[in-house]
């Protein structure tokens, strides 16, 4: 994060507060998927409704996030890797 942006840097924190969120309420990738547990006793009982437009929304930005954050280490890595050459070359 040394070359980031003022805000790339509050877009990355935003991310991280996203993830903490969803780890905080389904720390085990249980709730999401399954009403209720082995036991057969609710998963979460003191949620009635998930706005599942509402997540979706918010994975679709995470998923651009993070499909804008590798397509940024591609470019940083085949720019360090050009330098390299260039170097190689010129020595």
């Amino acid at each position: 994060m040394e070359n980031a942006t003022t805000e790339e840097i509050e877009t990355i924190n935003d991310v991280e507060e996203y993830i903490k969120q969803y780890q905080e309420f389904d720390n085990n990738s249980f709730v999401f998927r399954y009403p209720i547990t082995k036991a057969l006793h609710p998963v979460n009982k003191d949620i009635k409704r998930i706005n599942l437009k509402n997540l979706k929304n918010r994975i679709d930005e995470l998923e651009f996030f993070f499909d804008g954050a590798e397509g940024k280490l591609y470019e940083i890595r085949d720019f360090e890797n050009d330098m390299i050459r260039y170097f190689q070359d010129t020595m």
